[in-house]
């Protein structure tokens, strides 16, 4: 399972979280929390029904959890680094529609099927605080368990409280996602612009559907 892990981008589960340190009840579970525990709902959801689901219809089933619990515009602004500032708005859209469609197309690619592993919510950092660590483990029906801790931060609004999104994967619980697409994405960012960064991304999709 780990080499699954590290193929994620990133991506990532438990309807039953346990979480000792903190003993919260459903109830009283920070939206922080939900957020991770409805992506890894879905997860495991392609897992179990992995052969009975195509690359597309695991696709199609993470599509839109995906737009909702990931802040795919920051990460892709993260991603490519200093230049996000020069580009137009329809660059960014564009470059974070191509973004988006390659982190649902790994999150469908790699988690189509289930051999007793679990993903267990082990903690979770202060939820009054900018940022919030949302500690995940993928258990395996044996074995050693892989740490996998997401970085979630309330997305502003006007009027109420914005939702909460992950804007960061750590794999193995130390590694980002975001610091290692920035060292590829800026180099072809930097090379050849806002096209050359999305053919890169449409590429890197396009070789996932065909593995399926």
């Amino acid at each position: 399972m780990r080499c699954v892990t590290y193929l994620l981008l990133c991506c990532f589960v438990a309807f039953a979280a346990s979480m000792p340190a903190h003993a919260v009840s459903v109830k009283d579970k920070p939206a922080a929390v939900m957020v991770v525990e409805k992506l890894n709902a879905a997860l495991l959801d392609n897992m179990r029904q992995g052969a009975m689901r195509n690359f597309a219809a695991r696709k199609e089933k993470m599509a839109p959890v995906v737009q909702e619990v990931f802040d795919l515009e920051t990460m892709t602004r993260i991603s490519v680094g200093g230049g996000w500032q020069k580009l137009s708005e329809d660059e960014r859209k564009k470059l974070t529609q191509a973004f988006a469609e390659w982190t649902i197309a790994t999150y469908a690619s790699q988690f189509k099927s289930w051999n007793g592993e679990a993903f267990i919510i082990t903690d979770f950092t202060d939820p009054q605080k900018p940022d919030v660590m949302v500690n995940t483990e993928i258990k395996p029906k044996s074995g050693k368990a892989t740490a996998l801790n997401y970085r979630l931060r309330q997305k502003p609004a006007e009027k109420n409280e914005g939702p909460w999104q992950v804007i960061d994967v750590l794999l193995d619980g130390s590694v980002s996602q975001l610091a290692l697409r920035r060292s590829d994405f800026s180099g072809v960012f930097n090379s050849g612009g806002a096209p050359a960064l999305i053919a890169h991304l449409n590429a890197l999709t396009d070789k996932l559907e065909t593995a399926g």
